[in-house]
């Protein structure tokens, strides 16, 4: 890829995002309610789109991505990967983070209390008309996560097209496999900033290390979920694939606060959803084996053609 190309994705994809992530985290500080949190979530969902159109303003091509999914005895067990992954590493990440701090762990609903008030509901009383008690909500939390990954993905596949489908190949390119995943995960991580400095996104506003801990985690947790999206992509040759992994790790990575005692919100940086330092660790691990495997597979390859 040209110089000239990359500037002009880059700026496109930080300008027009960034000033977008401004404008939500205003609205989100400013008006109070659902109002408010729902702006904040339409303008990231829209977000979520730039980095395709920066591909755009970039005369780069969206063909060859692989819209149509293969399905066959090679590519479908990357797609359950893609769907099913998260949910695992989600849940060892929340073990992990409760087992290090048990006290953290709530089963009051707590945390549901404080999000309806934060919205003006009585999300408890609501649940309780419906015949809903705490229990059944996370039951139907965790059954709703596994059908939300597909709707999250229509979403996520804006984002992958550009990450996965167009800056990675060119990153790998220049800089080789591991040198450009690792440079991919950072910028997905940057591109973030506003939205995490100025709105809280993820770790709120007084966590440990705030406010500059918050963004150096956040690019550790992309730059391994971006292995784990570009091993899935490259296994796969479609970016619905990736776009599902994506989906997935967003529907599932709330679930643990649901357990969560939200007067310890500072400790949001450490966990227990799977943003912070300790919950991070399984796919963490995860990333690192694919990474491993993957340039064992490259060498193997090259020794194959070398012995022809």
């Amino acid at each position: 890829m040209k110089k000239k190309t990359m500037i002009k994705y880059m700026t496109v994809t930080f300008a027009v995002s960034w000033v977008l992530q401004v404008i939500a985290s205003i609205a989100a500080n400013t008006i109070e309610g659902a109002n408010g949190q729902g702006i904040f979530k339409g303008i990231l969902a829209l977000c979520m789109f730039i980095p395709m159109v920066g591909t755009l303003a970039a005369k780069g091509t969206l063909k060859g991505l692989g819209w149509v999914p293969k399905l066959n005895g090679k590519t479908v067990k990357f797609y359950l990967m893609a769907w099913l992954l998260p949910a695992v590493a989600t849940a060892l990440g929340a073990v992990l983070y409760f087992v290090i701090f048990p006290t953290h762990f709530d089963t009051t609903g707590a945390y549901i209390k404080m999000q309806g008030e934060a919205t003006g509901t009585d999300i408890m009383a609501d649940m309780a008309k419906k015949g809903i008690n705490y229990e059944g909500f996370v039951a139907l939390n965790i059954i709703t996560a596994f059908s939300g990954a597909f709707i999250n993905a229509l979403l996520a596949v804006g984002e992958e097209a550009g990450w996965r489908g167009f800056l990675n190949p060119a990153l790998k390119e220049r800089f080789g496999k591991v040198k450009g995943l690792l440079l991919g995960g950072v910028i997905w991580g940057v591109w973030h900033f506003p939205v995490i400095i100025i709105a809280g996104y993820e770790y709120g506003k007084e966590y440990i290390g705030a406010p500059f801990a918050g963004p150096v985690v956040f690019c550790i947790v992309t730059i391994t979920w971006g292995i784990i999206a570009d091993y899935i992509y490259e296994k796969t040759g479609c970016i619905w694939a990736a776009a599902i992994f994506h989906g997935s790790v967003n529907a599932f990575g709330i679930l643990p606060m649901i357990f969560f005692e939200p007067k310890l919100a500072d400790h949001m940086i450490l966990g227990p959803v799977p943003v912070g330092i300790i919950s991070i660790i399984p796919s963490l691990a995860i990333a690192a084996v694919m990474l491993l495997r993957n340039r064992e597979e490259v060498h193997e390859k090259a020794v194959a053609v070398n012995n022809i």
